[in-house]
């Protein structure tokens, strides 16, 4: 087996076959900056949901501190009529 492989690298052979070695270190080289590409474009994407993610969240507890304040102003009987409840005359909600 060694012997079959020192043999294909031989001058003679390198020296009858440099256009095809040629070509298969061309395609080596191409595929290799292809996935390098490709990972460099995951990589990114990745980076831009996250942020987008990031601002999505941060908008979401914006709101929802807002939404807080503006129930922690309300009275009780304001509360309960804002839930779709009955305000009662001894101060309870149905």
């Amino acid at each position: 087996m060694l012997a079959i492989l020192a043999g294909l690298f031989t001058k003679d052979f390198l020296f009858k076959n440099w256009k095809l070695i040629a070509i298969g270190i061309a395609l080596i080289a191409v595929f290799s900056l292809w996935q390098m590409d490709r990972r460099a474009q995951f990589n990114a994407g990745k980076a831009e949901e996250r942020a987008a993610s990031l601002e999505r969240a941060s908008k979401l507890i914006r709101e929802r501190m807002k939404n807080d304040a503006e129930i922690s102003r309300m009275s009780d009987r304001d509360l309960c009529i804002e839930l779709g409840g009955q305000w009662m005359p001894d101060g309870t909600c149905n």
